[in-house]
């Protein structure tokens, strides 16, 4: 009977184990929605682009380079926290590396990536 009842608790317990949400992204982005109602046609704006591209852009296979703009914001107090703007753009070139995956350390990367 204590084995019965030990295995229906470890199955009960492995249920809610698997149930738990991985990530918060969706329960964020119904916070912004809640307290900012344009977000969601912002976003719908964004997807609709989105879908946009992929259509116009159907060779998934091709090494196109995109270009993203970005915005570096260096928050400091004094000048010695300051970083130079050789540094960003260091920076800026192994995070590109990492996502054409031409870094050194590409054969690293996890199977489930």
């Amino acid at each position: 009977m204590r084995v019965v009842l030990t295995s229906i608790l470890l199955t009960i317990l492995s249920i809610f184990s698997f149930a738990q949400e991985k990530c918060g992204t969706e329960v964020y982005i119904s916070q912004l929605i809640e307290k900012y109602p344009e977000y969601r046609i912002e976003r719908q704006k964004v997807n609709i682009q989105t879908k946009k591209w992929i259509n116009n852009n159907l060779d998934h296979s091709s090494k196109a380079v995109i270009t993203i703009p970005v915005v570096v914001h260096v928050v400091w107090n004094t000048n010695s926290e300051n970083i130079s703007d050789a540094q960003i753009f260091s920076q800026m070139d192994v995070l590109n590396d990492d996502f054409r995956r031409t870094n050194s350390d590409a054969s690293n990367t996890p199977s489930v990536w």
